[in-house]
């Protein structure tokens, strides 16, 4: 690759001194430089092709480089054991943090949604409730006909609501799973744990004698969401954190050997140091 930048350089410096060296001869007339001011010259066009070719050899030129100088770097930090085990510890627990994060980003997520569905939910069983008690000093249809939209209104909102809480009891569920298979007893499975004391009873609309109940029901469940969310956001923050340590250790580990493998490197294709093999 190094060659082929340097046939590009030479390519570029014989189209830039015949492009000049034409310009050079033409100056003088007066037609000419109107007609090269509003036509580029052949000699022109070439050297822009040369720039061309050149910036595109480099490119490719650089883009091996950065992947000869991964592989190599790996060569030879894998002939050292003490930093081959530890870069081999720094990927795993990378690894753990980011599968970390991606699960409480679901949890964080499911809890968002189910809130917002419970506060829809309450707020549509409030309207129900005053509908109720207008309907209840009037004989009125059509106040008997709009409290009964709001009742049916609110069921539905109850039962999405419902849903909406089972499905992040689900992942809770799974997060729990897989915390504890990867790590039993780590930091991330006691937040969990803890997440729900005794737990949560999900809403059933049968069993909600009034609507003012089922607000009250929906209030309190959005209450012990909304402390399970805030621990997974501070979970959330703290893994972010610990995986930017832990990124930091092993580009430290991995940066000697890219430093190694980078000196062998043309300089015609040199570029800035990869960061990580």
């Amino acid at each position: 690759m190094a060659t082929k930048v340097a046939d590009a350089v030479t390519s570029l410096v014989n189209a830039r001194t015949a492009s000049q060296e034409n310009k050079a001869r033409r100056q003088h007339s007066l037609i000419f430089r109107l007609y090269y001011w509003l036509f580029p010259l052949h000699t022109e066009r070439l050297e822009a092709s040369a720039e061309s070719a050149l910036e595109t050899a480099k490119a490719d030129g650089q883009r091996v480089a950065s992947d000869w100088i991964k592989a190599t770097a790996l060569h030879y930090l894998n002939q050292n054991g003490s930093d081959r085990h530890r870069r081999a510890e720094q990927l795993s627990e990378i690894s753990k943090l980011q599968q970390h994060i991606g699960l409480t980003a679901d949890l964080l997520q499911l809890s968002q949604s189910a809130m917002q569905h419970l506060t829809n939910a309450a707020y549509d069983c409030d309207l129900a409730w005053a509908a109720e008690l207008v309907d209840l000093f009037n004989k009125n249809k059509t106040i008997s006909l709009d409290s009964r939209i709001k009742n049916s209104i609110a069921a539905a909102s109850v039962r999405s609501a419902n849903a909406s809480v089972r499905a992040f009891l689900e992942a809770l569920q799974n997060h729990r799973s897989a915390t504890m298979e990867a790590e039993p007893g780590d930091a991330l499975e006691l937040a969990v744990d803890i997440a729900f004391d005794p737990g949560i009873d999900v809403l059933s609309w049968i069993n909600m004698p009034t609507v003012q109940e089922a607000a009250v029901e929906c209030r309190r469940i959005a209450a012990r969401l909304a402390l399970s969310h805030d621990r997974f956001e501070r979970l959330t923050k703290d893994s972010h954190t610990r995986l930017g340590h832990a990124t930091e250790v092993l580009r430290k580990i991995e940066l000697p050997y890219l430093a190694a493998a980078a000196e062998h490197v043309p300089t015609l294709i040199k570029s800035a140091l990869p960061t990580r093999i």
